[in-house]
């Protein structure tokens, strides 16, 4: 059975978005962006460097150099001087004897995914190094959840086609990586056997209470939506999973909920609020 207030229809989801050291946002409060459109940029001020050289200089254009790298060399009457790299980067031009580098830090290179909006979403703030966002959706409060919050393809699977995977293939691997699984019951197996299939989260409709208590919870959050035991699962929910199966959700493990984006609250949501 669905609890009182455990499923609702939120037309204000918020949600942060960190802005790494040596990035820019490219928005402003109050702006509307789209699933997949860019929210931050590597600041331009900081990406590349200007080296003025001296005497033979041995890189060129395009070459990649790192710390400690020879730029430039100078032969003396006494002794010869060599001009290092300090930094990892690939020399963009050479003017005048001035050689200038695009910076590469891996620390701070991120994936186009890591830079850009995951939900059509409403600027509410940018300030301190964060982007508040704003989105609808359907919420699911969870009874009880652990572990780091994730985002991912949302999968809806019997405890039963579960349990058969004994061993993991391939397309066992393509097909639950990165994902968000829910499925009825958890046996002892099942949540080491999905994290190391890659999968984002798993949330479960019942879980005894010793295996979740004992669950080793490192990058992979586990939820319980209705309780400890072997519980029956609400069937409105489960026509509700298999209607979103393959649709991105958030596993907000933080407030117990898996936020499911929607432009607007169905029908049968209504009927159980």
């Amino acid at each position: 059975m669905i609890r009182e207030g455990q499923i609702a229809f939120n037309s204000s989801v918020f949600s942060l978005f960190d802005i790494p050291f040596g990035y820019l946002s490219v928005v402003k409060e109050g702006d509307k962006v789209k699933a997949g459109e860019q929210l931050i940029v590597l600041d331009k001020k900081s990406e590349t460097v200007f080296i003025e050289g001296f005497g033979e200089i041995i890189v060129k254009k395009d070459d990649i150099v790192k710390p400690g790298d020879v730029l430039c060399k100078h032969k003396g009457i006494l002794k010869s001087e060599n001009m290092k790299s300090g930094v990892n980067g690939t020399v963009l031009s050479i003017n005048d004897n001035v050689i200038e580098i695009k910076i590469y830090n891996a620390e701070t290179q991120l994936l186009d995914s890591q830079t850009q909006s995951t939900f059509n979403s409403i600027v509410k703030k940018v300030e301190q190094g964060k982007i508040l966002l704003s989105f609808s959706a359907i919420q699911l409060n969870l009874l009880i959840s652990k572990g780091v919050s994730s985002i991912g393809n949302f999968s809806y699977n019997s405890q039963q086609e579960l349990s058969k995977m004994a061993k993991p293939k391939g397309k066992d691997i393509d097909m639950f990586s990165e994902s968000i699984i829910v499925t009825s019951h958890s046996t002892i197996d099942l949540y080491p056997k999905l994290s190391a299939l890659g999968v984002n989260g798993l949330i479960v409709n019942s879980v005894d209470y010793e295996i979740y208590d004992k669950a080793s919870v490192l990058e992979v959050p586990l939820g319980v939506i209705s309780g400890f035991g072997d519980l029956l699962e609400d069937e409105t929910l489960v026509k509700w999973f298999k209607s979103i199966e393959g649709q991105k959700v958030w596993f907000d493990a933080t407030f117990n909920r898996l936020v499911v984006p929607s432009d607007k609250c169905p029908l049968w949501i209504k009927t159980k609020i």
